[in-house]
């Protein structure tokens, strides 16, 4: 591997996993946690390993950046960053332990990850690799060995690629029912992950997102079109049963833009929401489904701002998440939680999501990871599923976050030194936290 591939430092969230698997045997000094402003269930004890969080290792990567973590191979993925990588080197393998290079490639293309965690199937990761040209945009889906970085597979000529900020998207795959779903612009394909061979082919609508069921092997593989939702059958493809936010004919058309802006699944339900203005500000109906069935199991309103005039057309969007049977609703001015039933667990106003979302579900507690508006930093509310009672609240500066072996782990920047990058671990029960 060339010299010029290990030049710029990167300190990643996925550094912070291997931290935290290497605490067990540390006994230094115990950091003292946030305090709590609300109500805490009794008794919780930290589950944080005793001791101050200490870097086990960095590496230096010439404008490679952290895509996500196997841990069953224990292996870092890198990809590029963006424009002037390095030409000989643009995709790389990194040993989670050490932190060593396993192998370096001019592959190009984006690691498949999903809440951190490298997309993986038998020792293989995936990448997705746009290719524009004056007349046609197509991308490749790339299967890697992470073993050593050689190809065991890919499918060119792909279709449906977006226009996401400027920039020309491929569609996101799934890995469900040990088939790997990739959208099309009119088709959702279900590959052997292993040969990367054709098992079934489901003719959509248009360009169709099959969504992440946590659900058994016999639930359907659920599909999100831009106004419906499908429940398709794993073995062959054939549709189970299909729904539309509006049951009214009449009004299908004109719902057809807003509609269906989220489908997301806990507990066996899929989640989808329809937001809108109304005269007191920007709302989003939620609708849970049954996910074998198709038919609505809940249905509520949940607030994203409050105006006294109606929201113009430019002002905001909401965004639906759903993890652990909790439903999350972000608007531009507030951000709602609700129980998988429809009822309300949790309101903050003037705070937002960051991009990558902003809801961590461990056990019977909820954890959002927020930024406000009003104090100008990110705030962490910890809310019991039980009670429906705030456990705990911080106020780590930490952005993009997930969970690792039911601790919080955060990437963030330092107070005050904006260009240095901390790492936070969180316990998720009584909000005590290590800063590196």
């Amino acid at each position: 591997m060339p010299e010029t591939a290990v030049r710029r430092r990167l300190v990643g969230a996925f550094l912070a996993i291997a931290l935290v698997t290497g605490l067990a045997t540390d006994t230094v000094r115990q950091s003292p946690g946030p305090r709590s402003q609300g109500p805490r269930s009794e008794g919780p004890r930290s589950q944080l390993p005793t001791g101050a969080l200490r870097v086990g290792w960095t590496q230096d990567t010439f404008s490679l950046t952290a895509a996500g973590l196997d841990q069953r191979s224990r292996s870092v993925g890198l990809h590029q960053a963006g424009v002037g990588t390095d030409p000989d080197v643009s995709l790389m393998v990194l040993d989670a332990d050490t932190g060593l290079p396993r192998w370096g490639s001019e592959l190009t293309g984006q690691w498949l990850v999903h809440d951190g965690q490298l997309v993986t199937s038998a020792g293989l990761g995936f990448l997705t690799t746009v290719h524009t040209s004056r007349y046609l945009n197509s991308w490749t889906l790339t299967a890697v060995r992470l073993s050593d970085g050689t190809v065991a597979w890919h499918q060119a000529g792909l279709t449906g690629v977006w226009l996401n900020g400027g920039t020309q998207t491929a569609p996101t795959p799934r890995l469900a029912h040990d088939l790997l779903l990739v959208p099309g612009a009119r088709s959702l394909t279900a590959l052997d992950p292993a040969k990367g061979r054709r098992r079934w082919e489901w003719p959509a609508p248009a360009l169709c997102t099959p969504a992440v069921l946590d659900a058994g092997a016999r639930a359907p593989i659920v599909v999100r079109c831009p106004d419906t939702v499908h429940g398709l059958r794993p073995d062959d493809g054939t549709q189970r049963w299909s729904w539309h936010p509006v049951g009214d004919q009449a009004l299908r058309e004109a719902a057809a833009s807003d509609t269906a802006v989220g489908v997301l699944s806990d507990n066996n339900a899929v989640v989808t929401g329809s937001a809108g203005a109304d005269p007191v500000g920007l709302v989003v109906e939620v609708t849970g489904l049954d996910v074998g069935t198709g038919r609505p199991t809940f249905r509520c309103q949940v607030a994203g701002s409050a105006h006294s005039a109606p929201v113009p057309e430019h002002f905001g969007t909401m965004h639906v998440y759903a993890a652990g049977g909790v439903v999350l609703a972000d608007g531009p001015e507030r951000i709602t939680a609700v129980s998988d039933d429809g009822a309300l667990l949790w309101s903050e106003p003037d705070a937002s999501c960051p991009p990558q979302g902003c809801l961590l579900v461990t056990g019977r507690t909820a954890v959002l990871v927020m930024h406000s508006s009003a104090r100008g930093r990110t705030v962490e509310v910890a809310v019991d599923l039980d009670t429906r009672r705030e456990r705990w609240r911080a106020e780590v500066p930490i952005g993009q976050a997930m969970l690792a072996d039911g601790l919080i782990v955060g990437l963030g920047f330092a107070e005050r030194a904006l260009t240095r990058s901390t790492i936070a671990v969180l316990d998720p029960l009584t909000g005590a936290a290590h800063l590196v």
